[in-house]
C-alpha cells in the first residue's frame, strides 16, 4: 500500500495500493475488530467495533492501447487504428474515442469521429475507422489524433494514435462518385438523417427527389445542400418496419431531369447505394424503494425487440426532491446488450 487518507470525512478512506507481482489477484481484508484499544482497532467514538470483516480482490486488469495509422488520400479511403487489450478481459470493457486536430483539420482533411468500443469477453482487438477527405490538393503529408478516454474494466498505458495523411496518387481519371458523409442520425423508430458527399461541387438538373433518387420502404421528405455543392443532407421516412434502401443510380444524361454532373459536364459514374436497417427502440421504467438497510431503486432497460449486433447505452442519475449522498449514491455507467438480449436492471 503505497498511500492511505481520509476521503470526504470520518467514514471513507482512499487506499492506492500497488501490486507485487502480474500473477495473482491482489486481495485486500479488514478483519472484524475484537479490541478497540488494540492497535489498528476500528471503532466508533462510543466504542462499538467493526463487526463484519471485509474483503476485496482486485484482479489484474488488461491494458488498453492504440496503435498509429497511415492513408493515402483517395476516394473512401479511411486511417484504420487498431485498439488492443494485452489479453483478453474476463468482463466487458469499454473505453471512448475521439479526433484531434493536428496539422490535419477535421472537415477539411479527414472527418470528425468520436464513439464508444464495447470489449466482450474474450475480445482483444477492433478498429476505429476514420474517414479521409480527399480535398485534390497537395498539402504533404498531414497529421491528426485518435485519442482513448475514460477505459472501464481495462487501464491506459498509451492512450493516443496518430494519423498521417499522404497526398494521393495522381488521378488516373477524374470520375464523380458519391459516398456518405457522416453516420446515419436516427430520429426515432421512424426517421433518419443521412447525408451524402459527392467527390466535388455539384448541379442536380431539378430537385434531389425521386428523379434522382429511388427510394425502397421509405420517403424523402426533405433534401437540402449542406455545407456547399459537393454535399445534401437528406431526411428520409420509413413506409414500414423494415430496412430502408437509397439508390442513386449512375448518371447517362447529363440533360436529363434529376442528372447529377459537374459544372463541366461530368456524370456521376458509379452507383450509390445504401440500406439502413430499422433500429430497436430502447425504453427505461420508473422504479419505487422503501428506505432500508440494502434497498436500491431497480429501473427496467428495455428494448422493443431484439439487435442484431451489440447495443450500447450511458446511464446517470441526477438530483430532484432526492438528493444524491443524503437520500441515495450518485450511479452512473453503461449497458451494453450483446445480440439477442432485451432488458437490463
Amino acid at each position: 500500500m503505497t498511500r492511505i487518507r481520509r476521503a470526504g470525512g470520518a467514514d471513507r478512506w482512499e487506499l492506492r495500493v500497488k501490486r507485487n507481482s502480474q500473477a495473482p489477484p491482489v486481495t485486500l481484508t479488514l478483519p472484524a475488530t475484537t479490541d478497540c484499544g488494540a492497535l489498528g482497532a476500528v471503532c466508533t467514538a462510543d466504542g462499538r467495533k467493526l463487526s463484519a470483516p471485509l474483503s476485496l480482490t482486485v484482479p489484474l486488469v488488461p491494458a488498453l492501447r492504440v496503435s498509429n495509422a497511415r492513408v493515402q488520400e483517395g476516394p473512401n479511403a479511411t486511417a484504420d487504428f487498431r485498439v488492443t487489450l494485452s489479453r483478453a478481459a474476463t468482463g466487458s470493457v469499454t473505453v471512448d474515442y475521439a479526433t484531434e486536430d493536428g496539422t490535419a483539420t477535421a472537415g477539411a482533411d479527414y472527418t470528425t469521429t468520436s464513439g464508444r468500443l464495447t470489449f466482450q469477453e474474450g475480445e482483444t482487438e477492433q478498429t476505429v475507422s476514420v474517414p479521409v477527405l480527399d480535398d485534390a490538393t497537395d498539402d504533404g503529408k498531414e497529421t491528426f489524433t485518435l485519442r482513448l478516454s475514460k477505459a472501464r474494466g481495462a487501464w491506459l498505458p498509451d492512450d493516443e494514435g496518430t494519423g498521417t495523411i499522404t497526398p494521393g496518387a495522381p488521378a488516373s481519371s477524374n470520375a464523380l462518385t458519391a459516398r456518405v458523409a457522416e453516420p446515419v442520425r436516427h430520429l426515432g423508430k421512424w426517421q433518419f438523417i443521412v447525408q451524402i458527399a459527392f467527390s466535388e461541387p455539384v448541379t442536380i438538373r431539378g430537385k434531389m427527389g425521386a428523379k434522382t433518387l429511388q427510394v425502397t420502404d421509405g420517403t424523402v421528405y426533405y433534401a437540402r445542400r449542406e455545407g456547399g455543392a459537393d454535399r445534401w443532407e437528406l431526411r428520409v421516412k420509413r413506409s414500414s418496419q423494415v430496412p430502408v434502401t437509397l439508390t442513386l443510380p449512375v448518371t447517362t444524361d447529363c440533360g436529363a431531369l434529376g442528372a447529377v454532373c459537374t459544372a463541366d459536364g461530368r456524370k456521376l459514374s458509379s452507383p450509390f447505394s445504401l440500406t439502413v436497417p430499422l433500429v430497436p427502440g430502447l425504453q427505461v421504467s420508473n422504479a419505487r424503494a422503501q428506505e432500508g438497510p440494502g434497498a436500491t431503486a431497480d429501473f427496467r432497460v428495455t428494448m422493443d425487440r431484439a439487435a442484431t449486433g451489440t447495443v450500447t447505452v450511458d446511464y446517470e442519475t441526477e438530483d430532484g426532491t432526492a438528493t444524491a449522498g443524503a437520500d441515495y449514491i450518485t450511479t452512473s455507467g453503461t449497458l451494453t446488450f450483446a445480440p439477442g438480449e432485451t432488458e437490463k436492471t
